[in-house]
């Protein structure tokens, strides 16, 4: 009986003992992880802060912008208002060949330079400046065109836990009434600022047919009624049927990673104006 109880003892202790090395080893690889993301962040921060001394947002004028004179096919031009941002084009196509304009959306304190991807992958992991960062850059669909004419463009950015690229997007299906409060978001390419209004947002996944190109009127009013279909805004059916009017432009921004099985935040976005970019502005760079 003795030795029983002996062998029991000694059998609880080396269960404690496992268990006490496998919550340290537990421990351990939690404290590296976030030692690992930490540094990613700050290595992030350190490239995007210099990337953007390029771009800075100047005082917003009382006057209306006029809009531009020349326009794709199907775009109809009124005139728009927009924050004013102060872009070094010329450098960030310097710095980055790829670069085909500047995304701000000021509600969520969004922006970024945007690079044109090749194959949907390389900036999943190499920043603007073409450093190595899990962070990634803000990038468009290799689908797409660099002029923003494609009926769908699409714009990926991670989602990251900090907050920075496409983390905040999930604020906009988290907080109810915040898209209200500001919906637009801007372009700003080295020649015009196209303003966009938000009008749907939803969890989207890889593949899903919200990514996917437009390439004529059917699939254009196809692709409207998906998106309604699925969207957690409430977007009143009186906008839907004047701001859709001539089939206009649709900007899709996205979380984005590789397909294994997880929700992305997708917000779509309804082009309604273009402007020219102020002389003054240019000047002053």
């Amino acid at each position: 009986m003795e030795s029983e109880k002996k062998k029991k003892k000694k059998s609880k202790g080396s269960s404690r003992i496992v268990m006490a090395v496998i919550l340290f080893t537990i421990s351990a690889v939690s404290l590296g992880y976030g030692l690992y993301n930490l540094n990613i962040y700050r290595s992030a921060d350190s490239h995007n802060y210099q990337v953007s001394q390029n771009i800075t947002v100047a005082p917003v004028p009382d006057e209306v912008v006029e809009e531009e004179e020349t326009a794709t096919e199907a775009e109809e031009f009124v005139e728009i208002t927009y924050p004013y941002l102060n872009i070094d084009h010329y450098n960030l196509q310097k710095i980055n060949a790829d670069y085909v304009g500047t995304i701000y959306f000021p509600l969520l304190d969004i922006c970024y330079p945007i690079a044109h991807s090749h194959d949907g992958e390389e900036y999943l992991k190499i920043m603007f400046d073409g450093t190595s960062n899990a962070s990634g850059s803000i990038f468009m669909s290799e689908q797409c065109r660099g002029d923003f004419s494609s009926r769908n463009t699409i714009i990926y950015g991670h989602n990251m836990r900090n907050g920075s690229m496409f983390g905040t997007l999930k604020r906009l299906r988290n907080e109810e009434g915040l898209c209200d409060q500001d919906p637009y978001i801007y372009i700003y390419t080295p020649g015009d600022v196209r303003k966009y209004r938000i009008f749907a947002y939803y969890p989207a996944y890889q593949p899903d047919v919200c990514y996917d190109e437009i390439s004529s009127f059917d699939l254009y009013d196809q692709y409207l009624d998906m998106v309604f279909d699925r969207s957690e805004y409430e977007f009143s059916e009186d906008l839907r049927n004047t701001m859709f009017e001539g089939y206009p432009g649709i900007l899709t921004l996205s979380t984005c990673g590789r397909s294994n099985g997880a929700s992305f935040n997708a917000v779509n976005a309804v082009f309604v104006g273009i402007g020219n970019t102020p002389i003054e502005v240019l000047e002053e760079q």
